[in-house]
C-alpha cells in the first residue's frame, strides 16, 4: 500500500477487530495492537513479491478538492486540500469507519447517493478536454490513413499533405457539435439528462 509499519500503526484504530475474523486455513489470536499491525502488514503489504496494494490503484484515483473535503469531514481526517488523490491513509480510515459501524462503535450517517454532495460532478472544462482528446485521436487516425495512401502511391509525404487546416477544423467542429448536440448533460429532457435525478436542495 506504499506505507511502512509506523504509518499504518498511526492510522489504524481497530487492528484487533479487523484481524479477529476467522481464517479458513488458520485461526490466529492477536494479543496486542502492535502484533495485529505486523500481521496486517505481512499479509497485505508484500507477501512473496505479490503486491496486493501498489502505488497504481490510488495514484489513478483522483478525488478533487470537493472529494477531499468530503472525505476529511466524513472520516475526521486532517489531510490538506491540495492532496486530491486517494491515499493509503484514506483506505485505512475508511476501513476503521466500516469496522466501527459493524461493531456499533461508529456512526451510520444517512447518506443520499443521489445528492450532489455525494457525487463528483466533472466541470465543463474537463468534459471539453475529453472531447478535444477525442478530436486529436480522430486526427491521428486520419493522418495514419493518409500516410498509408501515400506509401501505396509511392509519393513523398509532407506535413502540408498530412495535416491541413481544413481537416483539422472540421474534426474539431464536428466533435464539439456532436458533444453539445447529443451529450446527455446537454439535454433538457428529464429522462435524458442524468442531473435531473439528483437531489441538490
Amino acid at each position: 500500500m506504499g506505507s511502512n509499519l509506523r504509518e499504518i500503526l498511526d492510522n489504524v484504530s481497530y487492528p484487533e477487530i479487523f484481524l479477529s475474523f476467522p481464517n479458513a486455513k488458520e485461526k490466529k489470536r492477536i494479543e496486542s495492537k502492535e502484533k495485529a499491525i505486523l500481521e496486517f502488514y505481512q499479509q497485505f503489504a508484500c507477501v512473496g513479491g505479490d503486491l496486493v496494494f501498489s502505488q497504481s490503484p490510488y495514484a489513478r484515483n483522483y478525488k478533487g478538492r470537493i472529494g477531499r473535503r468530503n472525505m476529511n469531514r466524513r472520516l475526521n481526517l486532517d489531510i490538506p486540500q491540495n492532496n486530491t488523490f486517494l491515499l493509503p491513509r484514506d483506505v485505512l480510515a475508511a476501513t476503521d469507519h466500516l469496522i466501527g459501524m459493524k461493531f456499533g462503535t461508529g456512526i451510520l450517517d444517512d447518506d443520499d447517493m443521489n445528492h450532489l454532495k455525494n457525487k463528483r460532478i466533472r466541470s465543463v472544462a474537463d468534459l471539453l478536454q475529453d472531447q478535444f482528446g477525442l478530436a486529436l485521436g480522430r486526427l491521428q487516425h486520419a493522418v495514419q490513413k493518409t500516410i498509408r495512401r501515400v506509401f501505396i502511391r509511392q509519393s513523398k509525404p509532407t506535413p502540408q499533405t498530412l495535416v491541413t487546416p481544413t481537416s483539422t477544423s472540421i474534426l474539431l467542429i464536428t466533435t464539439y457539435e456532436t458533444f453539445f448536440g447529443t451529450y446527455p448533460l446537454s439535454q433538457v429532457f428529464d429522462q435524458t439528462n442524468p442531473l435531473t435525478q439528483t437531489v441538490h436542495g
